[in-house]
């Protein structure tokens, strides 16, 4: 097995002096606290230590400090430590990247993801030294749980369900760590810490110029740190945005559109390659065919793939990735729709309550038969606080499908490719995603990833939007 593979860009913090026999052996360490940090060096990790508390990071971050945006992670660091114990909400909203924040004030170690949970983070509950880690996997190894039947293949299939339910991982006492909420990390609980107001009023709307704005200067200082930059390109208008905003690198761009040579081509995979190409053509941008071989039902990679995640999208698309794409920072799109209502207008749920039953109803696309996939949801409407009645721009739909459909489900996707890249998604803070959905709400807008490609790349929409052709002006 190869050893760099596994685990690829993880991180795993447990107590001091505890014995982890199955770290890859290339990781580095730092002490954090009364813990020890550990980490694959493909990733930055920075522990900093202020007046009244500890910060580290793992990933990527960027932040606004002192008028301008920085990735530095131990300034950023360094700003949060000063912050607390008190409140600093403001700069931990403001944060964008790909990353786990543990910090320590008052003897207590408390973590969160990024805003939409793209850096995957699992803990355990075994009464045990402290775990979380990157890979559900390597947190059962370390602290000895076993396997539940919750992330078998067949038990999904039987569920229809593309992922395990709730916060499941598919071992005993491990669970995942959503986004917008902290875990005590001596208590083992979780706490909600967004949205604060469920009318967002603590935010302030954030126009379409202003929010391509602050992800430009994201990447700007992103991008001269993280190699060759990555875009996946379909024909739609969720990577059509991402393109917009990546305009000034246009120049530095690779992007790229699968094409699966090991069955039939669908009808979108042909349409993607052919439209992908023109959109590509039209901004002058690199692009690459990436052809999709059949992976061999017995290999070493695909032994490490299924360490890396016990469940997956394709571990074909992850192969591909490894061997025909340079190492770099990889842009996707998915997150773009949490600014929308997904699951109204797709018509899979209108309830103005969103209890544990109609989860599992989303989640299994209404197929769910087993009475614990709703005690599954269950506990995770317990355990996250989650808001299963609301009003106003973040209703508990949208909720839900950041939390769950992102935070869960796109985050296993995501941790296939690590093997090759790094991942970013462009509007990945608290601050950007409630500011644009406030702003799409107060102009009655449903598509704020066409208002982004109206704003900063219009001449994209000369080609057709998923074989719908989209006016540039908004007419």
């Amino acid at each position: 097995m190869n050893e760099k593979l596994l685990y690829s860009r993880g991180f795993l913090l447990t107590g001091e002096g505890h014995k982890i026999s199955d770290l890859p052996s290339h990781w580095a360490s730092l002490t954090f606290s009364d813990c020890t940090l550990y980490y694959d060096p493909r990733v930055e990790a920075i522990v900093t230590e202020g007046t009244s508390a500890t910060v580290a990071i793992v990933g990527y971050a960027s932040a606004e400090i002192d008028g301008q945006r920085t990735a530095d992670l131990r300034s950023i660091a360094g700003r949060i430590a000063g912050r607390l114990p008190g409140n600093a909400n403001s700069l931990l909203d403001d944060l964008n990247g790909r990353y786990v924040l543990f910090m320590v004030s008052d003897g207590r170690i408390k973590v969160q993801t990024d805003a939409t949970g793209l850096r995957p983070v699992y803990f355990s509950r075994i009464q045990h030294p402290p775990v979380v880690a990157s890979h559900a996997d390597l947190a059962a190894r370390a602290s000895g749980a076993v396997s539940s039947y919750a992330a078998d293949r067949g038990f999904l299939n039987a569920q229809n369900l593309r992922c395990p339910p709730g916060r499941e991982t598919g071992y005993n006492g491990i669970v995942a760590l959503t986004p917008n909420v902290e875990l005590d990390l001596e208590t083992r609980a979780t706490t909600r810490i967004f949205p604060r107001r469920p009318d967002l009023s603590d935010f302030e709307p954030l126009s379409v110029a202003e929010v391509v704005a602050s992800a430009r200067e994201h990447v700007a200082s992103l991008a001269e740190q993280r190699g060759q930059l990555l875009l996946s390109l379909s024909a739609g208008k969720d990577s059509r945005a991402s393109l917009a905003i990546l305009r000034p690198w246009a120049e530095e761009l690779l992007a790229f559109t699968y094409d699966v040579t090991y069955k039939e081509k669908s009808r979108a995979n042909r349409f993607d390659v052919v439209a992908a190409a023109q959109v590509a053509s039209k901004a002058g941008v690199r692009h690459k065919v990436l052809p999709i071989p059949k992976m061999e039902s017995e290999s070493t990679f695909l032994d490490v793939l299924k360490r890396n995640r016990k469940w997956g999208h394709s571990a074909s698309v992850a192969r591909a990735y490894s061997e025909q794409l340079p190492d770099g920072l990889h842009f996707r799109s998915n997150g773009y729709a949490v600014l929308g209502d997904h699951y109204r207008s797709t018509g899979q749920s209108a309830a103005e309550t969103l209890d544990a039953s109609e989860m599992a109803a989303i989640a299994s696309r209404r197929k769910a038969q087993a009475p614990f996939v709703v005690d599954i949801f269950r506990e995770f409407v317990d355990g996250t606080q989650f808001p299963v009645v609301g009003a106003g721009v973040l209703d508990p739909l949208r909720l839900f499908y950041w939390e769950y459909r992102l935070g869960v489900w796109a985050t296993s996707i995501v941790a296939e490719s690590d093997i090759a890249h790094e991942t970013c998604f462009l509007l990945n803070s608290r601050r950007l995603i409630a500011g644009s959905m406030l702003d799409a709400a107060n102009r009655g807008s449903t598509s704020p990833q066409i208002d982004i490609v109206r704003e900063a790349w219009p001449d994209l929409l000369e080609v057709d939007v998923n074989g719908t052709h989209v006016d540039s002006e908004g007419s």
